[in-house]
């Protein structure tokens, strides 16, 4: 997928974005200079770390997630190994922790854990920012495993049904 569809697909979402104009009318002079690069979404990735992370620092969510969330749902390698190991854990009656987790991860993913942990360390979690995480991945997983493997015009048509989806939303609103 290229900057460009990408854009188109951010574009053509209900909620849209701010387009560059916007953007750099937010900024002072001096930002102002700088090129403002279109950035495609992480296709779940943030909201996969921090569910990892809540995890972690209150396992008891992970029998929250368990029955709805698959390994295969995490994009990427080390998440999923994580998750399968907080799954072998829990499956054993060991308590979810770093330490425990060495005896089923390997030093790449419980790095990331780490930094996962470490980035998050200040965000509290509730229930319900685990349900609504759990939302998002499942929305989220649809869409990017077809946008993947779409051929360019496949993906131009549907952008043109988001933008026609997003009118029709702004229509009704009005």
């Amino acid at each position: 997928m290229t900057i460009e569809q990408a854009n188109q697909y951010f574009a053509a979402l209900p909620d849209g974005f701010a387009s560059t104009e916007q953007l750099r009318a937010a900024f002072t002079a001096p930002v102002q200079k700088v090129q403002f690069v279109g950035v495609a979404g992480t296709a779940g990735k943030t909201v996969t770390a921090r569910l990892l992370a809540a995890i972690l620092r209150e396992p008891q969510y992970l029998d929250l997630v368990k029955d709805q969330l698959t390994a295969e749902q995490f994009i990427q390698p080390q998440q999923k190994e994580l998750y399968e190991a907080m799954l072998r854990c829990r499956e054993q009656g060991v308590e979810i922790s770093l330490t425990a987790l060495h005896a089923f991860a390997g030093e790449e993913a419980l790095n990331e854990l780490s930094h996962l942990a470490a980035q998050y360390s200040d965000v509290n979690c509730t229930p319900d920012d685990i349900r609504l995480y759990l939302d998002r991945i499942a929305r989220g997983m649809p869409v990017a495993s077809k946008a993947a493997s779409m051929t360019n015009e496949e993906l131009s048509s549907y952008f043109q049904s988001m933008r026609e989806k997003k009118q029709g939303l702004v229509c009704k609103e009005e």
